[in-house]
């Protein structure tokens, strides 16, 4: 590797002398499907020392260090998720200058216990990054030393291989500790997932592996939560891609457009805190651009009931059957709520039914599926 090559964060970040930097280990080395005795050697074995008993592990202390109160943790790792279009990247934005600021979320709702580093990497909408700031600043009031505390990256580490598009994985985390050599960084946004695993396979469970394994060094070497936005599936129900991204996160949050301009943001998993009621926000314009504006729970969705908001949901996908689970999910009703909201609009002739696979038995594998009744009154399955 030649020392005389700039990094591609050197322009954005600092500096950094390549020659200082170990080669990147491979992805299979870092999934430990590769045998490398030089990479074992230079990097030491990492379960010397971890090998706990019993006795040992429910002796030790493990703090959580809250960035958002009952949300997520630094070292955790985070999805934010949603359609095209429907304000993911303000939504981030949002968090990560609530998180700088110190103060409350979501109006109050979620606690930020103090100011926080954020690295936020922008894969796309580079333009508009100054405009979205700005508005944001002025939204939360902040003041220089926050403000300070929010480091922006005109690109996203690239979590799949290196060398494919600037910027890897080792030189990421060599400009931020460089760069920031007396600071604790806390959160790292990078946005999009898609824009940072340049030639991986989104379907593929070992290709998500190797984004994972990248994502895990990222966390380790700075101990900062990572927060991915990503796109929904086609149906808008779920993370795209192979499962095993879902599988992985310790938080995943979903943003669902509704109608009349507004937002829900749904908790779709969590599992070191509680799921909490869908929460819904619209985007409201500051200077040359807009904030996310937290809704008030008479303002969310005036007189919804469950079966109003199944209704809605079945409404925005006239077309497309839907299982009962996937109903639950993307609308944020418990499941038996959502069956019982599914049976009486099937009574009153709102909704239709079938099951996925008509010519086979009804099983866990072939749920009933639901969608707004056809005019003819035709099941075309």
């Amino acid at each position: 590797m030649a020392t005389s090559e700039t990094t591609a964060y050197s322009a954005n970040v600092i500096s950094v002398d390549l020659s200082e930097i170990p080669e990147p280990p491979e992805p299979e080395e870092i999934l430990g499907t590769k045998t490398s005795t030089d990479t074992a050697v230079s990097q030491g074995n990492p379960f010397t020392g971890n090998l706990w008993r019993l006795p040992e592990l429910l002796q030790r202390e493990f703090t959580e260090d809250w960035i958002i109160d009952g949300l997520f943790c630094r070292g955790d790792l985070v999805a934010l998720y949603g359609p095209a279009k429907s304000a993911k990247t303000f939504l981030a934005l949002d968090m990560a200058m609530s998180a700088a600021t110190g103060s409350a979320w979501c109006n109050g709702r979620f606690g930020v216990p103090k100011g926080r580093t954020i690295v936020y990497c922008a894969g796309e909408g580079i333009r508009g990054l100054k405009r979205r700031w700005q508005s944001a600043s002025d939204y939360y009031s902040a003041e220089h030393e926050a403000m300070s505390r929010i480091i922006t990256v005109p690109l996203v580490p690239q979590l799949f291989e290196e060398g494919v598009a600037p910027g890897g994985v080792s030189q990421f985390i060599a400009a931020i500790k460089d760069g920031l050599p007396d600071e604790q960084v806390d959160l790292i946004v990078i946005d999009t997932l898609n824009r940072a695993s340049v030639g991986a396979n989104e379907n593929s469970a070992q290709d998500i592996g190797v984004i994972l394994a990248h994502c895990t060094q990222i966390q380790k070497e700075t101990g900062a939560a990572v927060m991915l936005v990503h796109h929904a599936d086609k149906q808008g129900i779920t993370l795209r891609g192979s499962s095993a991204l879902r599988a992985a996160v310790d938080v995943a949050l979903k943003v669902d457009p509704r109608s009349g301009g507004k937002f829900q943001l749904i908790c779709d998993a969590i599992k070191d805190g509680e799921r909490f009621d869908p929460l819904s926000f619209d985007l409201f314009p500051i200077q040359e651009s807009v904030v996310v504006n937290w809704l008030a729970n008479e303002d969310e969705i005036p007189g919804k009931t469950h079966t109003d908001r199944v209704m809605d949901y079945l409404g925005l996908h006239p077309g497309d059957w839907h299982s009962s689970s996937a109903i639950a999910s993307f609308t944020g009703v418990q499941k038996n709520r959502a069956c019982e909201a599914l049976g009486r609009l099937e009574r009153e002739g709102k909704i239709e039914s079938s099951l996925t696979n008509p010519m086979k038995t009804q099983s866990s594998h072939n749920p009933r599926v639901f969608r707004i009744k056809r005019q003819d009154g035709a099941v075309d399955r």
